[in-house]
């Protein structure tokens, strides 16, 4: 896939799994990703009117980049590379407690995205929520969420067990194979964009 000439204007915060369980060179495809698919989409928040957040989580989440930033292309990619590797627990539930505290504060007609790439389910800890009880207050944001659960140790119906409005979730074999399931995901966004953009303008008629 080409990137797109056109501008979006769209939310998207990526949340990234800096768990023990990942190694430092999956990692590295991780930072990958989020540059493919803001390549992709052409989101950089310097050159376009779409903003852009990156937070990493383990034990808890870490916000490394928030909406405020309007960062170019290169100084956007030097922040992703200097990501930290937390290599803790997988508390998937903080992370989205996180996210949801982020987009709530986001008033805005136009799409909020959340990505979150996982490489294995939730941490079992004490007090720690399924994920389809802390993915709930973060859907009432209005936020879509994608899910790329990445390798052996995920099924991917863990992120829609007892969820209604279903979190769309990708399956990507391997850490290697993270960029083809951009392109796949870019795609997906384009279509979500493309429809709300058209339930947008049709509100402005009646």
């Amino acid at each position: 896939m080409r990137p797109y000439e056109f501008n979006l204007t769209m939310f998207v915060l990526f949340v990234i799994d800096s768990s023990a369980e990942v190694t430092p060179s999956n990692f590295r495809q991780e930072k990958e990703f989020i540059k493919s698919v803001i390549s992709q989409l052409n989101i950089y928040p310097g050159d376009s009117s779409s903003r852009v957040g990156i937070m990493v989580y383990s034990d808890g989440p870490t916000m490394v980049l928030d909406f405020k930033n309007e960062e170019s292309k290169s100084s956007l990619e030097t922040i992703i590379d200097n990501l930290p590797h937390l290599r803790g627990a997988r508390r998937i539930d903080r992370a989205l407690k996180a996210a949801t505290d982020v987009l709530r504060d986001i008033d805005t007609d136009h799409p909020k995205f959340v990505i979150l790439v996982a490489a294995g389910r939730q941490t079992d800890e004490p007090g720690s929520q399924t994920f389809s009880a802390a993915v709930k207050p973060l859907q009432r944001t209005g936020t879509k969420i994608h899910v790329m659960a990445v390798g052996d140790n995920v099924d991917p119906s863990y992120f829609q067990e007892d969820d209604k409005n279903k979190s769309s979730v990708i399956s990507v074999p391997s850490f290697l194979e993270l960029p083809q399931g951009a392109e796949r995901l870019s795609t997906d966004i384009l279509v979500e964009y493309g429809m709300n953009m058209v339930l947008l303008r049709s509100s402005f008629f009646f």
